[in-house]
């Protein structure tokens, strides 16, 4: 039998908790946490009055809770580890704990804990028989699915609250193809969508292709499409690190592409349900530069958070990237030192900012540790301009709400329409049809008590039209 081990590391953990430098206006504050050896901050999710950061720690997973500035308010560590590239490692659970995805062993490795962190229940799932998890997602039914390497299969395991397994899946010929699958997410219609990288035998060595797999809500197989077409070459390496379901009802990935000269680039593609390519940009230098996450944001656009090399074969910096709705740049962001800084995961936040975290070798307590920093969202003039000019919408003010929505319509809306709240990685977890004669609107939906606090996006469609949109803050009911 494994042996199961909860270490409280609260009290080895030297948490630095300073301005490492002075902040640009677009800063809030830097933090970093660590010892003299090694933490890589990799999810970070919003709770309530503060974040909850997964990370590893030497072999371990190392969970950490601050306050909404960043200070320290308590740090587990847990028998398992988090893979190096994958989307999001930790979702929170409906009695206010959270779930966390790690490999145990060559296992897939679930780690349940309540709202301090103690250890409620590990399961140990053996898909084949050489497994990592990558990306943990909720699901509609409150249950999760996750995603990783299965023995050079894409490898789906869906289960519920409780941990017990309701299917497992894998996908692709091991003899033909390696696949590593780093990012999953449910869409509407009750199905998963997945990106990663497929590596394909050939003479002389592999080719290296970005992919994306859509499946059923039972995990049947039903698309798969790889994205060489858009390659440097059919030879170029290229991958997904992160995809998320969008309010038009699409997908926007990112990852890396190849381009001759320059080395990699962050790539952003934006492709329709049915997983055909819209429109694809590009975003680098002359070194190697990845994008990680990407996400929404309330304004339309797009985020992403990653790493770009300042100088070829030189160190890295983190690599913010704000785009409006069609991938063009609005801003850029660049943080770094005399090492190495990575960006893993951005959130945006329920004040309206963004939340990243990922890993530092230029501060803090030696090698690579823990690092969160808090930017602004604010939005400038022309970047508004620019984005209403191609959007006629209503904009309406942030809803704070417990169990029942009151919204109230600052334009004459009328007639038959939709409404949906997304949460921040795009997965729609309500949607109704409403008929408006008002300038306000009361829902009194039990269904709204389901979901869970935190920080959503409202939007409204009428005859496939987005009309109005939203940010919405539960703050009532389970966390």
């Amino acid at each position: 039998m494994k042996n199961r081990i909860c270490i409280n590391i609260s009290f080895l953990i030297l948490i630095f908790s300073f301005s490492i430098f002075a902040s640009p206006p677009d800063t809030l504050w830097t933090r970093v946490y660590g010892t003299n050896l090694n933490e890589y901050g990799r999810s970070v999710l919003e709770v309530s009055n503060g974040y909850l950061i997964s990370s590893n720690w030497r072999n371990y997973i190392f969970l950490l809770r601050t306050d909404e500035n960043g200070d320290t308010l308590w740090a587990r560590g847990f028998d398992a580890r988090l893979g190096m590239i994958g989307d999001m490692t930790i979702q929170k659970t409906q009695d206010g704990g959270c779930i966390i995805a790690g490999t145990r062993n060559y296992d897939f490795c679930l780690i349940k804990v309540d709202s301090l962190g103690n250890l409620l229940w590990t399961k140990i799932i053996n898909v084949i028989w050489s497994d990592e998890a990558y990306s943990i997602s909720s699901t509609f039914d409150n249950g999760f699915v996750i995603t990783g390497f299965a023995s050079y299969r894409i490898g789906v395991v869906k289960i519920n609250q409780n941990g017990d397994i309701l299917w497992t899946r894998t996908y692709g010929n091991p003899y033909l193809a390696t696949y590593y699958p780093y990012s999953i997410h449910q869409t509407p219609d009750g199905g998963f969508i997945i990106t990663g990288r497929v590596d394909t035998s050939q003479v002389g060595g592999s080719i290296k292709d970005l992919f994306i797999f859509k499946i059923s809500s039972e995990g049947d197989s039903l698309w798969f499409k790889n994205l060489k077409e858009f390659s440097a070459s059919l030879s170029a390496p290229d991958a997904g690190y992160s995809v998320a379901f969008t309010s038009d009802c699409g997908y926007i990935i990112t990852g890396y592409q190849y381009s001759y000269g320059r080395g990699r680039d962050i790539c952003l593609i934006k492709l329709d349900s049915s997983g055909n390519i819209i429109w694809n940009k590009r975003f680098g230098g002359s070194g190697h530069d990845e994008g990680y996450a990407v996400r929404e944001t309330s304004d339309g656009g797009y985020i992403i958070v990653g790493k770009k090399q300042m100088f070829f074969n030189k160190g890295y910096n983190l690599w913010v990237i704000k785009t409006n709705y069609s991938g063009d740049t609005l801003w850029t962001k660049t943080i770094g030192g005399n090492g190495d800084e990575v960006g893993y995961c951005i959130q945006e936040t329920s004040d309206g900012n963004y939340i990243v975290t990922g890993y530092t070798t230029s501060y803090g307590a030696g090698g690579a540790d823990l690092y969160l920093i808090k930017l602004s969202g604010i939005v400038n003039k022309e970047e508004k301009e620019n984005y209403n000019l191609s959007h006629e919408r209503t904009e309406i003010e942030t809803i704070i709400f417990k169990d029942k929505l009151k919204i109230d319509f600052s334009s004459k809306i009328k007639g038959k329409m939709d409404l949906t709240i997304y949460n921040v990685f795009g997965a729609c977890l309500y949607k109704k049809c409403i008929s408006l004669n008002s300038s306000t609107l009361i829902l009194n939906d039990k269904n709204l008590a389901k979901i869970p606090k935190g920080f959503y996006f409202l939007k409204i469609f009428s005859n496939k039209k987005e009309i109005g949109r939203s940010k919405l803050i539960k703050i009532g009911g389970i966390e």
